[in-house]
């Protein structure tokens, strides 16, 4: 976990299958949690507190493979296929909608008149 400002997260918050981890303080920090490669998606969600523009991530594995980075605030998810967000229009009013779409691309048009 990185901070660019050397002041820590200020209230930005990484999640791992609800498992939470911050940087309290400082610049740099690291955390260790358990998963299994074999049970599939690991949901992933780092919400927006103060500065988080600041804020950078980056998980890897045991033997140091990068599995996901990012920013915040970020929604996803690794460890099997089909993993992560489905980008889309999530506006049900516009008309090209996507019903399966779990994170907004901005793509949304919309028939006025």
């Amino acid at each position: 976990m990185s901070d660019s400002y050397g002041d820590g997260w200020n209230g930005n918050v990484l999640t791992l299958n609800g498992q939470e981890f911050t940087l309290d303080s400082g610049s740099e920090g690291s955390a260790s949690t358990c998963y299994d490669p074999e049970s599939g998606c690991v949901d992933v969600v780092v919400n927006e507190g103060s500065w988080a523009y600041e804020v950078s991530w980056t998980i890897t594995n045991q033997d140091g493979e990068v599995l996901l980075s990012g920013g915040s605030p970020y929604v996803g998810a690794f460890g099997g296929e089909g993993c992560g967000p489905v980008y889309g229009c999530t506006d049900v009013n516009a008309v090209n909608f996507n019903e399966e779409a779990t994170q907004d691309d901005g793509s949304c048009d919309y028939i006025y008149g």
